[in-house]
């Protein structure tokens, strides 16, 4: 779930969609934005951490989310994604070392990460999901799947960890009926435009729903066990997101699974 040279985490796209030769000769992306830029070297130093340095490491993080938090309201769009990703990522480099950081350090990257989802999540259109037969631009989709997966991501990080002192999302409720479910694998990974095309086309016609799935249609999905005619009309989509889901899916599935009914 970190950034590693030409790998990046399920919720990160990276603007050469994998086609940039100076990407592909350096073996790492160089086409990120600013946040992204400083949170892979950020991930470098960490990778290659000793007890010597870890106290700089937390403290270059500390500072770096500051400068985010303090930043985002100027930030364009894509900007303000790629900033709340790299705070994402700091979160998850927390976790595993929260008994040797400050508390205040994790305290303020939480207010961090909550706060500029807030605004990432209030861009215009950002909530607005209704399908059309046209197959949009691969930019505009990236960009709003970009949103809508680090978002579905924190949900589930959270619970499966109850990192923030939240009310659940059980039945569906609360955060449950806004957070979108990520695309499925095949369109998320596609290698050309042209094959996105396709798969994007191919996966419309074959749509009941033309609202966006969220969290709250899985759990719905859910209580029919496999048997979609049991169920409404769209669960017959949820078949297929099953079925070709990337790692951000099942890691969504489990929370799905804990949260209460």
């Amino acid at each position: 779930m970190l950034i590693n040279g030409l790998n990046l985490p399920p919720f990160i796209s990276p603007p050469c969609c994998g086609d940039e030769r100076q990407c592909q000769e350096s073996g790492s992306h160089q086409c990120l934005p600013q946040p992204l830029v400083a949170c892979a070297s950020i991930i470098r130093m960490w990778q290659a951490n000793s007890p010597d340095n870890k106290a700089f490491i937390w403290r270059t993080i500390y500072m770096e989310q500051q400068k985010l938090l303090h930043e985002h309201e100027s930030y364009e769009k894509e900007t303000l994604i790629a900033a709340v990703q790299a705070a994402v990522l700091y979160t998850i480099l927390h976790i595993e070392e929260v008994a040797s950081i400050p508390k205040h350090y994790v305290r303020s990257l939480l207010i961090t990460v909550g706060t500029m989802t807030f605004s990432m999540m209030n861009v215009r259109d950002m909530d607005y999901c209704h399908q059309t037969d046209e197959v949009p631009s691969r930019h505009e989709w990236i960009c709003n799947q970009s949103m809508w997966r680090v978002t579905s991501f924190s949900y589930a990080l959270n619970e499966l960890l109850h990192i923030a002192k939240i009310p659940s999302s059980g039945n569906g409720g609360g955060p449950c009926r806004r957070v979108h479910l990520p695309s499925t694998r095949s369109l998320w990974t596609a290698k050309s435009n042209l094959e996105w095309q396709r798969q994007y086309a191919k996966q419309l016609s074959k749509r009941q729903l033309r609202d966006c799935y969220r969290i709250a249609h899985l759990r719905e999905y859910s209580k029919y066990s496999g048997d979609s005619s049991a169920g409404r009309s769209w669960a017959t989509d949820l078949d297929d997101w099953c079925l070709d889901h990337d790692e951000l899916g099942t890691l969504i599935w489990m929370a799905t699974k804990l949260d209460p009914v």
